[in-house]
């Protein structure tokens, strides 16, 4: 009895360390230059950032409740305000600009806010943040953004791309999955 007891415990015990392994989520930073063997590859545990988060924004002064735009200043409420009435109208093109070697659209798809942009035909800028993420930045109280509360959404929405930067000399990208390695 005491030895089937014990292998009881010890598989309980080593599925749940599977279990929680597995979902451990990692923050990935990765610019490669082209024709360099050098690259910056920074990989970050998100319960690391959660811990350091409160610690930033206390040092940091984060918490001021205005966000500038060149010469326009916006506080926390009136972005949430702005961000209600983007959300109301369902998908659809916010704004795209096109000229002779740009292209750059903002829009907002299923559950993304999505900007694309291109130079020419070198340069491709893709940035991707779900709905859910933003709003729960913009769910601090006041003048207050919650960025931890915008990690954890963003720590159940599973592996995915946030940012990706091409052009004919740098590739940028910045993604979160299961994976402690940028390969």
């Amino acid at each position: 009895m005491n030895l089937k007891r014990t292998l009881v415990f010890t598989i309980a015990i080593y599925t749940t360390i599977c279990l929680a392994q597995a979902s451990t989520f990692w923050l990935h930073v990765r610019v490669q230059e082209a024709g360099e063997k050098d690259s910056v590859k920074v990989n970050v545990p998100v319960s690391l950032i959660e811990m350091v988060l409160p610690i930033i924004e206390k040092d940091q002064d984060l918490k001021t409740g205005t966000v500038q735009f060149d010469d326009h200043h916006l506080t926390v409420p009136q972005i949430r305000e702005i961000w209600q009435e983007v959300q109301a109208q369902g998908n659809y093109e916010l704004a795209s600009i096109d000229s002779d070697d740009t292209r750059v659209r903002v829009a907002l798809e299923g559950n993304d806010l999505l900007v694309r942009s291109t130079e020419g035909s070198k340069t491709q800028v893709m940035v991707r943040v779900p709905k859910q993420v933003v709003d729960a930045l913009l769910s601090g109280a006041g003048d207050q953004f919650d960025l931890g509360a915008a990690v954890q959404v963003l720590k159940t929405m599973g592996a995915q791309d946030l940012v990706n930067v091409t052009d004919d000399e740098t590739h940028v990208r910045v993604w979160i999955d299961e994976s402690s390695s940028s390969e």
